[in-house]
């Protein structure tokens, strides 16, 4: 009798969690899961990928991390790539964008804005990836001017992208090499969920959303607890002598290596306080001065985001189940970064 009720307070047990499971994977996230790809590292597995903890989005995920749209045919006629303009926008967790839907994407709104460029159809692609910084762009401009054969390129940067060039907790970063830099690709790199680092044979069991709920409280409990993940942090981030050095010699391999290079910078703003006493930050102009000394144009977009929360009151960061005003870009500023990037290409 008592190994009867084990048996069904099991199979109840089993039932409850696969329903919750169901409905975790509908309403707050549902992973694709990652592979490990021989030139790009860690990347999402094809799928449809739900977010539902910071905003809302369904994403669909293409083969070699292609976000929202596949990368093109590389069967394609040579008359059909002749007609087409391709824009390659790479950038970090704000590009990948998982807390919106496609179709919100600023990279899909730019195609949309502007469908046509010098007589030819635009294209649009999105390489976002989580946690990526400008070395992961280094690293991988070979594979993707192959892949993408693009006419222009778009990179989004943010203060905490110039600070994770130092980072080792990363597929790339940059090292340095007596009197310059190089870029090193971590090919044991796993993941910056402190959980599944540290317990690696668990790490597939990621993909089921009851698992990926509970690790990442357990990951924001870690961060609590541990001093070495709040030195991480951007607020406690201690400048560096060669920090200019490094965003010099990162800018300049960039330009080199794509064509038609432009930078959109995403500022840390604090909305509630007043503009004039906002402050840039120390990457902010240091990104400034040097795009500008290189020659690459920058899209800041502070005064774009600052002026439309004092027209609408809605900020370029934050959703409804989080917190306005931090976090990722909701649909305010996607909207806005589509529009000064679909200007600048209508009016170089």
């Amino acid at each position: 009798m008592r190994y009867k009720l084990a048996g069904k307070a099991l199979l109840a047990l089993l039932v409850a969690l696969v329903a919750w499971e169901g409905i975790l994977e509908v309403t707050t996230i549902r992973t694709t899961g990652f592979q490990q790809h021989p030139e790009l590292g860690r990347i999402l597995n094809p799928g449809l990928y739900v977010n539902g903890q910071e905003g809302y989005g369904i994403t669909k995920i293409y083969a070699e991390g292609a976000i929202a749209q596949p990368f093109p045919d590389p069967n394609e006629t040579a008359a059909a790539r002749k007609a087409e303009y391709r824009i390659l926008f790479l950038g970090d967790s704000y590009t990948e964008a998982l807390q919106v839907g496609d179709q919100v994407k600023f990279f899909r709104q730019v195609q949309t804005r502007m469908p046509e460029l010098d007589s030819r159809k635009v294209m649009t692609y999105d390489a976002g990836r989580s946690s990526a910084s400008p070395a992961h762009y280094a690293y991988l401009a070979d594979f993707y001017k192959k892949r993408v054969d693009m006419d222009a390129v778009v990179i989004q940067i943010n203060e905490n992208d110039l600070k994770d060039l130092y980072g080792e907790n990363t597929s790339y970063y940059a090292k340095k090499d007596g009197d310059s830099y190089k870029l090193v690709f971590n090919e044991d790199f796993i993941s910056r969920n402190a959980v599944a680092a540290k317990l690696q044979a668990l790490y597939g069991l990621l993909r089921l959303s009851v698992v990926r709920v509970g690790s990442d409280h357990m990951q924001k409990l870690l961060e609590k607890d541990d001093a070495a993940a709040e030195e991480t942090k951007g607020s406690d981030f201690t400048p560096q002598a060669g920090d200019a050095e490094l965003v010099k010699w990162i800018f300049g391999i960039l330009k080199e290596q794509y064509p038609q290079l432009v930078f959109v910078f995403l500022p840390q703003i604090d909305f509630q306080s007043p503009e004039d006493e906002q402050q840039p930050g120390y990457f902010e102009e240091l990104a400034e001065r040097t795009a500008k000394e290189q020659g690459i144009p920058m899209l800041n977009m502070r005064q774009d985001f600052v002026k439309a929360y004092q027209d609408t009151g809605l900020p370029a960061y934050g959703f409804s189940n989080t917190t306005y005003g931090t976090g990722h870009m909701n649909s305010s500023g996607h909207d806005l970064v589509s529009k000064a990037v679909a200007n600048y290409f209508e009016g170089r």
